[in-house]
């Protein structure tokens, strides 16, 4: 029972407690008076307590309503944005497929088409992203447990090829990093977007680290470059959709990624958390719920 409903209670119990003292130590002549004495302390106690747990109930039910309505509001929001972002996939994709398909069959040296051309590449990179931006907030998530080296080093190996150094370290010793319960495929694209960032975003010959601890449940990700950094105005919003920083050169991108990261993450009950310093280089963390491990199991 909660401390509220014993204070409830109290009086009743006070009152039940003196009621019962006097009753008790009333002489003779005095019990009559004792009786009704006791009869009045708990009749007032019992008042007393029921206009508490009156009030408790009131408070409580207006809690639920107030729980449910803005719980209907967030689904409400969740849809919207899911409709919003259907919608403009089905605007954006036909007529940038017919551009790029235009371009493709008419090539030509214009520097003007050239710069058509990327930017439709562009807006088509924008409509995929969208896509998958939409499908996370809907998609039925797989969940079964998922060894995250295995993750990072087939995102790896499917980066283009680049000069930057990337190294790898997952602690084997006093007992390995253990998997994370979730859905591969949408991990996957969580960890190769970070690694494309870090490459998109440094110079040739940067070091990106990626390296794994857990403790307390969870396993945390941190994803490292020696790349330009973010400024620290822009750090907060660089999780929002279509959130671009301020780089000393142009970088195509839809401005999406980070936020299809966060979105995955959320989906899992993780987190992301960006550190990041101008000119020196960027920490992304990631923390997920490991998943549990039977005792005497090798991890």
């Amino acid at each position: 029972m909660s401390r509220a409903w014993w204070v409830a209670l109290a009086p009743v119990v006070i009152a039940g407690a003196v009621a019962g003292g006097l009753l008790a130590a009333g002489a003779d002549t005095w019990l009559v008076l004792s009786a009704r004495l006791s009869l009045t302390i708990a009749l007032a106690g019992a008042v007393i307590s029921g206009a508490w747990l009156g009030a408790l109930a009131l408070r409580s039910r207006a809690s639920r309503r107030e729980a449910a309505v803005e719980a209907r509001v967030r689904d409400e929001e969740r849809q919207a944005r899911h409709r919003f972002m259907r919608r403009l996939d089905h605007e954006l994709k036909n007529p940038v497929t017919a551009i790029r398909t235009a371009l493709a069959a008419q090539p030509t040296r214009d520097p003007a088409m050239g710069v058509v051309s990327t930017q439709a590449r562009r807006l088509s990179t924008l409509v995929g992203d969208l896509a998958k931006l939409a499908d996370l907030d809907t998609r039925e998530l797989e969940r079964e447990p998922v060894d995250l080296r295995d993750v990072v080093d087939e995102a790896v190996d499917v980066l283009p090829p680049t000069d930057r150094r990337i190294s790898v370290e997952f602690p084997q010793v006093p007992w390995p990093v253990p998997p994370v319960i979730g859905d591969r495929d949408l991990l996957s694209v969580a960890v190769f977007n970070l690694l494309s960032n870090a490459v998109k975003y440094s110079e040739p010959g940067a070091r990106i680290e990626v390296r794994a601890t857990d403790g307390g449940g969870v396993v945390q990700l941190d994803i490292n470059d020696t790349g330009w950094g973010i400024p620290p105005a822009a750090v907060g919003q660089m999780w929002e959709e279509l959130a671009r920083g301020q780089h000393p050169r142009p970088v195509e991108g839809s401005g999406l990624g980070l936020s299809i990261v966060r979105t995955i993450l959320a989906r899992h009950g993780g987190t992301a958390q960006i550190a990041s310093e101008p000119g020196v280089g960027t920490r992304i963390s990631l923390r997920l719920p490991a998943a549990q491990v039977a005792p005497g199991d090798p991890r």
